[in-house]
């Protein structure tokens, strides 16, 4: 007689996530892991926390550019007026805590 054998059928674990979106913690080990490897580790972390925070798409965060940003959403042609408008005055937060 030939020993028979069993064929299990795989069980089958529903793995449907309900929340659409990472947890804090598991951000926090994709950037450790993104730190740990690669050439650039500390630039992906960053952007890792960026597209986190601000809910952008891998698409998204590939094409953010670096450019002089809040003159523009400001409105000014001049940069000189961004300057002008954005300079803090030294004694600015002189006594802030007080009442």
């Amino acid at each position: 007689m030939k020993p028979t054998s069993k064929k299990r059928t795989p069980s089958i674990v529903n793995l449907t996530v309900k929340r659409r979106y990472l947890t804090q913690r598991e951000i926090d080990r994709l950037m450790d892991c993104a730190r740990k490897h690669g050439r650039y580790g500390h630039r992906d972390a960053t952007m890792i926390l960026v597209a986190y925070r601000h809910g952008l798409r891998a698409s998204e965060v590939c094409d953010l550019q670096w450019q002089r940003a809040l003159q523009h959403y400001l409105g000014h042609k001049n940069i000189q007026h961004t300057v002008r408008y954005t300079e803090m005055a030294p004694d600015r937060f002189k006594d802030f805590w007080r009442d």
